[in-house]
């Protein structure tokens, strides 16, 4: 496909990409190997060229050349107040703010204003009373989210171009992170054990897998080495006699041990970010609620 049908067939709009192409024809004169990169992914990209001298001819395969540095770029983003999800909070809900003085400073403002005179206190004025509900109208929001929807200014803030970086698992941490690998390593080694003829790379592989779990309790925080130990001293035992004894069923078992380890810890954590965040909803729900009910709240 050439450049400019992809460019008019609005799939870089659909996936919000960029072309990044050689120069230099890839076949025949013309440019048909080129790459479409994210938008989130174009500050990385130094260029794409085109590799002479593969033997392809009239084929020339492309290259994209991506920077070294491209974590050090930063780019200004807007902060915007949270959205309010349409969820309505359970029980009797707080009495609502007054707007008196929203009114008071709506009533402040001319009622006419010159076009070609600017009026920077009348200005002011509408932009007092347009912030004064804007923040009673989110609090009281605060009620249908069960959440800490209070009125924070707009404002711009500096963001790294690279974007976080991905995990398949929620709430990782760095024993999960080490037990998950342990599970890798033992089903790598279960995968290359179980075919029918070995070759001398992958048995050394395995033995590297048993060397590199001997060092495991270094890849964990010094804090929980003391209660770790144990268990990765025992797990690298079961390992390597597994792997003497070349028994893919014992293999498996230690994988689905590591995994159940690295599960648990991972529940536990994200158990205990959801308790902390119900903790911050309540709080703000109770502080409001005390606030705008004449009565002491139940809540």
């Amino acid at each position: 496909m050439r450049l400019a049908t992809l460019a008019r067939s609005g799939f870089l709009g659909m996936v919000r990409g960029t072309i990044c192409a050689p120069q230099l024809p890839t076949c025949n004169g013309k440019v048909f190997y080129f790459f479409v990169v994210t938008n989130n992914f174009v500050h990385a990209v130094a260029g794409a060229q085109r590799i002479n001298g593969v033997g392809t001819e009239p084929h020339f395969p492309a290259r994209l050349l991506l920077r070294g540095d491209a974590r050090r770029f930063a780019f200004r983003s807007l902060r915007r107040p949270k959205r309010v999800p349409p969820v309505l909070m359970h029980g009797r809900q707080p009495r609502p703010p007054p707007y008196a003085n929203v009114v008071e400073l709506a009533n402040a403002i001319p009622c006419r204003l010159q076009k070609s005179v600017w009026d920077s206190g009348a200005q002011n004025k509408m932009n007092d009373a347009a912030v004064e509900w804007i923040k009673l109208a989110r609090a009281e929001l605060n009620t249908i989210a069960v959440d800490d929807l209070s009125f924070k200014a707009p404002r711009f803030s500096w963001q790294s171009a690279a974007a976080k970086v991905a995990s398949p698992w929620d709430a990782t941490s760095t024993v999960s992170a080490v037990w998950r690998g342990l599970a890798k390593r033992a089903f790598e080694s279960v995968a290359i054990l179980s075919k029918w003829k070995v070759d001398e790379s992958q048995r050394r592989t395995v033995t590297k897998h048993v060397a590199a779990l001997a060092n495991t309790i270094e890849l964990v925080p010094k804090t929980t080495r003391n209660d770790l130990e144990p268990h990765f001293k025992q797990f690298a035992i079961s390992f390597a006699a597994a792997v003497k004894r070349q028994s893919c069923t014992w293999l498996l078992s230690l994988c689905k041990l590591a995994k159940k380890k690295a599960e648990q810890l991972e529940a536990d954590i994200l158990s205990a970010k959801r308790a902390l965040e119900a903790g911050h909803r309540g709080d703000s729900v109770r502080k409001y609620a005390n606030q705008t009910s004449p009565h002491q709240s139940c809540i």
